[in-house]
């Protein structure tokens, strides 16, 4: 139980990071990159994904490709598919073209070849997280009866 209230904290802090990089703006890309940055540290890939990226946009944190490159590559480590691709196309940029390589073909082996489907996958990824949630709250809440 108390795995699942840690995975269900991390999930917790990460679409809160969300909500706020939705409202946009300077102060939510810092509440943002905060809540993000928990979830990352507790081990949520979904989460180190997305830090990755703020800390390659400089959204909300100070820019920084090194910080981005650990981030990504320990979501990529978790089989994230889009993490994958986003790790691949950094080294890329940066002329790793060997270690770049290796992270865009464990992508496309799982059929994400261009940015577009890298997108979706990341969608229809967060999407399946959000309904694990759902089931496990309303397990939870289940099991403890109606007041």
């Amino acid at each position: 139980m108390q795995r699942a209230s840690a995975r269900a904290d991390r999930i917790a802090q990460f679409m809160l990071a969300l909500s706020h990089h939705t409202k946009g703006g300077a102060d939510n890309y810092v509440k943002a990159a905060e809540q993000a940055k928990l979830a990352a540290e507790s081990g949520l890939g979904h989460a180190q994904c997305f830090f990755g990226n703020m800390l390659s946009t400089g959204e909300g944190v100070e820019k920084n490709a090194a910080e981005a490159l650990k981030w990504y590559k320990r979501a990529a480590e978790q089989d994230l598919v889009f993490a994958q691709y986003q790790l691949g196309g950094h080294l890329l940029a940066e002329g790793k073209s060997d270690e770049a390589t290796f992270w865009l073909a464990k992508a496309a082996e799982q059929g994400i070849t261009n940015a577009d489907e890298a997108r979706v996958a990341w969608g229809e990824s967060c999407t399946d997280l959000m309904d694990e949630t759902r089931r496990n709250t309303l397990s939870t809440v289940g099991a403890f009866g109606k007041p």
